[in-house]
């Protein structure tokens, strides 16, 4: 059995794949990174959709990378007191939030992405 690394090195040399493969990562990236900030503001998901006028359900959404609406997302990180700068790269544009970002979110992308490898392109 391949491990991950190396089905995700052989994987990533097919161009939509790793087109694929950079937009969720980001998303997850994001998701995780408010699913931090909320926790660390010791917001349960209740009370963050209640100050940014959503619903549970949307922030968690949001959370798990399902379907993010662009209103909800910004209403979430007006809630959270985050700025979103949107910068171009390529093709790609890319929201990014200006708290610190913490490397141990690396291994839970991975972990994230591991699950999508088996169908990429849902």
């Amino acid at each position: 059995m391949k491990s991950f690394r190396s089905h995700l090195k052989t994987k990533i040399k097919n161009e939509k794949f790793k087109e694929k493969f950079q937009e969720e990562k980001e998303l997850i990236n994001l998701s995780l990174e408010l699913h931090d900030l909320r926790e660390k503001k010791g917001l349960s998901q209740s009370e963050l959709a209640k100050m940014a006028h959503v619903t549970q359900q949307q922030l968690s959404k949001i959370e798990n990378g399902v379907n993010c609406n662009l209103a909800t997302f910004l209403k979430v990180c007006h809630a959270l007191d985050l700025e979103v700068k949107v910068k171009s790269r390529k093709n790609i544009v890319r929201a990014l939030l200006s708290e610190s970002y913490d490397s141990k979110v690396l291994g839970q992308v991975l972990r994230e992405l591991s699950n999508k490898v088996q169908n990429p392109f849902r």
